[in-house]
């Protein structure tokens, strides 16, 4: 049996004109619901000022992370925008939600990320004690100054930090993969439907070979030195 897909018609001609109603300001609206991912609509915020109305999206879910949902607002501009471009803003909004529950489901899920993110804590730990004892030898006791000089040495010489985002960038498109399609499909959006097909096929097995690499190079004592020489003087 196919997971039932439910798309709602909500009258955005009568919300538009009765956004000032304070029976809508409780009101929320599905805009669609596919298997447990449940979209919906809320006014949010009135700008008189601005003359713009802030709506929030909200895609709930029941992915196994703590934080499974995902939320966001955007304005509407009463002065210089439409229906059309209305539905547009939503469409574009559902599909950030999506992206952005995907990544938090990457952060807290994905094998890969939670290796990379384990061997930058072990990194920075390195680094740290690098410049600690680089401090300690030239005398420098100063708190202020040990922490700037130690955040500075670390920012400028990590690695893993940006493995963290190839993983991230690496891995978009393959978890929500349905819900992805279903919207690709709703928005008629071919490009998007491309994305997602061609990150099933994407090999990312580099990336961790390269950080296994790196951390097998950071028990060196001659790649230590090297890292040394990077340090600025007191």
């Amino acid at each position: 049996m196919l997971p039932q897909i439910k798309i709602y018609e909500i009258d955005y001609d009568f919300i538009l004109k009765n956004y000032t109603s304070p029976e809508l300001w409780d009101k929320v609206w599905n805009l669609f619901v596919f298997k447990n991912y449940v979209f919906t609509l809320t006014l949010q915020s009135i700008n008189v000022k601005k003359k713009q109305i802030k709506f929030n999206i909200k895609l709930s879910s029941d992915l196994d992370i703590y934080w499974n949902h995902q939320e966001m607002d955007f304005d509407y501009d009463l002065q210089n925008m439409n229906i059309k471009m209305l539905k547009k803003l939503i469409n574009a909004n559902m599909l950030h939600v999506v992206e952005h529950l995907e990544q938090e489901y990457i952060e807290k899920k994905d094998e890969m990320y939670l290796f990379v993110e384990n061997s930058r804590a072990d990194e920075i730990e390195i680094l740290r004690e690098i410049a600690s004892n680089f401090l300690d030898e030239n005398g420098v006791t100063n708190s202020e100054i040990r922490d700037v000089y130690i955040d500075n040495y670390v920012d400028n010489n990590e690695k893993n930090w940006e493995q963290l985002q190839n993983v991230k960038r690496n891995k978009q498109y393959t978890y929500l993969v349905d819900l992805y399609l279903i919207l690709s499909h709703i928005f008629d959006d071919k490009d998007l439907e491309k994305k997602v097909l061609n990150a099933q096929t994407e090999d990312v097995s580099d990336i961790e070979n390269e950080v296994k690499e790196y951390m097998k190079q950071l028990e060196d004592e001659e790649f230590i030195d090297g890292l040394k020489c990077e340090l600025e003087a007191i």
